[in-house]
Formats: C-alpha cells, sequence, structure tokens
C-alpha cells in the first residue's frame, strides 16, 4: 500500500484518520515554541527542586554548621589539653545521606542545566533536537555541529507532513543536541547570555557528572573554588536568574503572571 504524504495541515483540514496523534517534534515547532519553553522551564525546576542541594539546603546547612562548632569545640579542647574522647559527635544524619546519594545528586544537578539551556534556546527561537544528515537537510546538519539552526530556517525547506498514519516534522532526528555542543561551542554559550565563570562551573558539573560510569575516580573543581560563595548558592542564584528569572517573564507576556515558579515550589501545580 502506498504512503500518503501530504500536508499535516491538509490532512486535519480533510480530518484524515490519524491527523491528530500528537507528534512531539510537530508539536513542538509547528505549535508555538516559545510556549514549549516555559514547559521546559518547568521540566528543569522540577529535577532542581528534586535535587538534595535544594531541598534539604536548611538541613544540610545546619548540620554542617554543627559539624563546624563540634571541630573547633575539638580543637580549642585540645589546645587545652583536655580529654576530647567522651566529646559528642554532632548529628550528620543529612550529611550522610547526600555523600552516599552524590552521583545521584550530581547527575540531576548536570540534567537540570541541561534542560534550562536547551529552554533558552527553544525560546530564542532555535532548534533543540538533532537535524538529519540527509538532504536537503545536510547543511543545516553541518551548521548545528557549529552554531544554533534556526526553527524558521528549518521550517522554510519542509513545514510538518502527515504519512497517512500520523503527522511528522521531516529533517529532525528524535535525539536531542548534546551537553557537550551545548556548553563547549561558543556559538551556543553566545546565546544563553550567561556569566563565563557559570559556563566553566557547568562544564565541571557535566565532567563530576560523568563519573558515575566509573566512581572514585580522583577529580579536581578549579571553577569551584574560584567561585566568591559556596557552590550550593550559585546554584540557587543560578536557577533564580536564568530559570526562575527567564520562565516568570515568559508565563507573564503569555498572560500567566499569577502562574509564576518558585524554588521548592511544585511547577504543575495550580
Amino acid at each position: 500500500m502506498e504512503k500518503i504524504h501530504v500536508t499535516a495541515k491538509e490532512a486535519k483540514e480533510k480530518n484524515m484518520p490519524g491527523c491528530n496523534q500528537l507528534d512531539w517534534n510537530t508539536f513542538i515547532y509547528s505549535g508555538n515554541p516559545v510556549h514549549h519553553a516555559t514547559w521546559l522551564y518547568r521540566e528543569a525546576l522540577t529535577i532542581f527542586n528534586d535535587c538534595a542541594t535544594i531541598k534539604l539546603k536548611s538541613e544540610l546547612k545546619k548540620e554542617r554548621e554543627g559539624l563546624q562548632e563540634h571541630r573547633l569545640y575539638i580543637e580549642s579542647r585540645s589546645k587545652k589539653g583536655l580529654d576530647t574522647t567522651r566529646v559528642r559527635k554532632p548529628d550528620m544524619t543529612y550529611i550522610k545521606k547526600f555523600i552516599n546519594q552524590r552521583h545521584l545528586e550530581n547527575f540531576k544537578i548536570c540534567a537540570g542545566f541541561e534542560v534550562t539551556l536547551k529552554a533558552i534556546l527553544l525560546e530564542k527561537g532555535f532548534v533543540v533536537h538533532e537535524i538529519s544528515k540527509e538532504a536537503p537537510y545536510n547543511h543545516l546538519h553541518r551548521l548545528q555541529s557549529k552554531k544554533p539552526v534556526a526553527i524558521a530556517d528549518l521550517l522554510e525547506i519542509s513545514e510538518a507532513m502527515f504519512d497517512g498514519s500520523r503527522p511528522y516534522l521531516p529533517g529532525l532526528l528524535k535525539k536531542s543536541i548534546g551537553m557537550e555542543r551545548l556548553i563547549c561551542r561558543e556559538s551556543y554559550i553566545e546565546i544563553y547570555d550567561i556569566p563565563k565563570y557559570a559556563v566553566d562551573v557547568i562544564r565541571e558539573c557535566r565532567n563530576i557528572r560523568n563519573m558515575i560510569h566509573y566512581p572514585g575516580e580522583p577529580f579536581e573543581t578549579p571553577a569551584r573554588k574560584k567561585l566568591k560563595v559556596t557552590f550550593d548558592d550559585f546554584l540557587i542564584d543560578f536557577i533564580e536568574r536564568n530559570l526562575l528569572g527567564r520562565a516568570n517573564k515568559l508565563l507573564h507576556s503569555c498572560g500567566s503572571g499569577n502562574r509564576c515558579l518558585k524554588l521548592g515550589v511544585d511547577p504543575w501545580s495550580g
């Protein structure tokens, strides 16, 4: 049986069977990419909210402060020649849990960064999925490896089509752009409008995340050490500026200002 190939718009006008089937790429790029960017921002916030660094922030801070006080107290007693063996150890319940799950934590943090950067690209009108290397998309495929490709340039070649069973957008793969390209290509980094030191920290987070494949290997974090604040504070500031700030501005422009996103609050509620 010969396959049907008409535009998705024509298939809908004729109410052809399958014309209302959801195709994710068609939905994203042929609909309202900016609106979908708000969805990606919500996904990124969901990931960050599930990080211990965020959801256990106050508990970890309290235990770290208690641990520091304990160390100072031990040092003080040692200098005075007093016994330290019977000094009660501080509670480290959350710190131990955090350490035991550090690889999962690093994975989540890196995923949050990745989804946020893709949301920014989408908001600014760029393709976040890999483009096919088959003609007539091969030139955009080559271009995408060097710099972001505008959604308009993709749709200029072909609009959404219908193959007789469901809509589809020619030229796009199901795979999205990888983290390496997002943070190692200057042409991509320029789009985000974030400081260089922040990009350096995100690169480190990616390297640390990759250790999940071979845990225990020693690593250095020079970018984190250069921060004037703790990594926890850096992360919160990044989320507030580059995720919440952008997402809430979009929501406000869409008339949904009363549904502003907040750190630590379920972005899908309300």
